[in-house]
Formats: C-alpha cells, structure tokens, sequence
C-alpha cells in the first residue's frame, strides 16, 4: 500500500519534552517530517509538492499513521493564536498570488473577504478553487507555480 501524506507538520520526538521548533516554509516543514520518519524506521521519499509517500504494509499501517502524526506536531503555526496583523499578511500573501495570476489571464471571480478568510483559518487557495472550477488541470499547477508561487504564510 502506498500513502502519500501532504506535509502541513513537522516532526516531534517520542519524548515531548524538548519543543519542536516552527518551520520556516512547507518544503522544510516537509524535509523535517521526513527525516523523522527516516528517523523512525520507514522508508519515505518527498515529492516535488511536498508530499511524503511511504509503502507500508497493511498491518503496520495504524504504527505508521501515529509516527506520522508524532511527526507533523508542532511545525505549523497555530492560527488560533494569529494577530489581526497576521491574517492581513497572510490575506496579503495569498491575494498577491491571485493578482499574479490576473496578470497571466486567469479570472479568479470567487476569492474571499479578509474576514471570510479568517472565519476560515485562511483555508482558501486560488490553484484549488481553479482547479474546482476547471480552469486549470493539476499539471498546469506546477507550472504556474514557478510564476506565481502559491502563497505560504507562516506567522
């Protein structure tokens, strides 16, 4: 069975009294989760979206989802704890995004409200409401990407 998991963590030890420190972007959030699974015995790789995929066999399957889990505590930042500054910011990051892509010819109609945003954990992103509306296809995705980085904020 092959499992690829979105990093959105990072890694934590099995002994929780030293804190894990915040990561700095997806792609070292998702090389850290990495090396702790590594660390932890399974055999993973990372993807280019930085998805971690792992071929685990059925039975060692609720093992590997708890040291995945263990692995992705502590390196997002916590949104409930997000200033109205930051949710600016963040709203900031992900409109320019959109902007970019205004810029390239895409029509984004749908993009929220900063308060919708926040009301959201700012769980909006304009490459999947494209994708939903069928604008774009997943391999236009990486491609754009190069030219209007999806935005990541990380407080």
């Amino acid at each position: 069975m092959v499992i690829a998991i979105p990093v959105l963590a990072g890694c934590s030890s099995k002994d929780d009294s030293v804190p894990v420190a915040q990561a700095t972007s997806a792609s070292d959030a998702a090389e850290r989760r990495l090396a702790c699974l590594q660390d932890r015995g399974w055999t993973v790789t990372l993807s280019e979206d930085n998805a971690i995929a792992a071929s685990v066999p059925s039975d060692q399957l609720p093992i590997y989802q708890q040291d995945a889990e263990e692995c992705g505590e502590g390196l997002l930042p916590d949104k409930n704890e997000f200033s109205s500054e930051q949710w600016s910011e963040a709203y900031a990051a992900a409109n320019d995004t959109v902007d970019c892509l205004t810029v390239l010819g895409y029509e984004v109609d749908n993009r929220p409200s900063l308060q919708k945003f926040i009301d959201d954990s700012g769980d909006w992103s304009v490459y999947a409401d494209l994708l939903d509306q069928g604008i774009i296809s997943g391999s236009e995705v990486s491609k754009l990407e190069n030219s209007c980085p999806q935005a990541e904020y990380w407080g």
